[in-house]
């Protein structure tokens, strides 16, 4: 194996006490070809340094770039997907390449509106949240509460049920992926349906008073 510095003199002289020059024989510190490793969000070798990175086949994500000298990527990634890119890491005694992978997922943006479509109490009461970003995404309520009898379901963002009570419920709910989460404040109207309190009223002949306050329901005299 060659070393990093040249040897000073291929040979000695016979008798071992060096050439006519006084030349020394000196042997270097051996250069370890890099071994590339997967470390993180940026790639790692062992091997004797200085070491070059450098990407070899295919591409990091747009907005990302890879620092040749310390392995460093970095950068705002502009778009989501799985990104498939070869990375080498070169030094004085060869070089590594490597095949790695980046994942790059988008956090969810909430676009329900609010407030929500108004429930009645004693109806059966179903709105779907939305949202952008990369699917799996986790629903939550994180603030307030929902009316008594609706819930919340975490993996699909319906909220359903009857509701038992009226008034004006302001919940903030959260959408959480692999990208991060985001938050947004909410409000529901409960209101209750109209109930006829009217009892049914019996009529006579004569009683014209009374018909008379009939007749505006509809009721005539005979």
């Amino acid at each position: 194996m060659r070393t990093e510095s040249e040897t000073e003199s291929e040979s000695r002289d016979g008798d071992g006490g060096g050439d006519a020059s006084g030349c020394v024989i000196r042997c270097g510190v051996p250069v370890v070809r890099p071994v590339v490793r997967n470390n993180g969000p940026s790639p790692a070798a062992t091997g004797t340094a200085p070491i070059t990175w450098s990407v070899t086949s295919g591409a990091l994500p747009a907005g990302l770039s890879l620092a040749s000298s310390t392995g460093i990527i970095s950068g705002t990634p502009a778009a989501a997907g799985i990104f498939t890119f070869t990375v080498s890491a070169t030094n004085a005694g060869g070089s590594n390449s490597k095949s790695l992978s980046l994942t790059v997922n988008t956090p969810p943006g909430i676009t329900t509106t609010s407030p929500l479509p108004g429930a009645l109490t004693g109806s059966v009461y179903t709105q779907t949240l939305a949202a952008t970003g990369t699917a799996p995404i986790t629903w939550s309520v994180t603030s307030g509460a929902l009316p008594a009898g609706l819930s919340l379901a975490s993996s699909t963002g319906i909220i359903s049920g009857t509701p038992a009570a009226a008034g004006i419920f302001t919940f903030t709910v959260s959408a959480t992926n692999a990208g991060g989460s985001n938050s947004k404040s909410l409000s529901l109207t409960v209101n209750t349906p109209p109930g006829i309190t009217t009892t049914s009223y019996t009529a006579f002949k004569g009683t014209y008073g009374r018909l008379q306050a009939l007749e505006a329901c509809g009721i005539t005299r005979e």
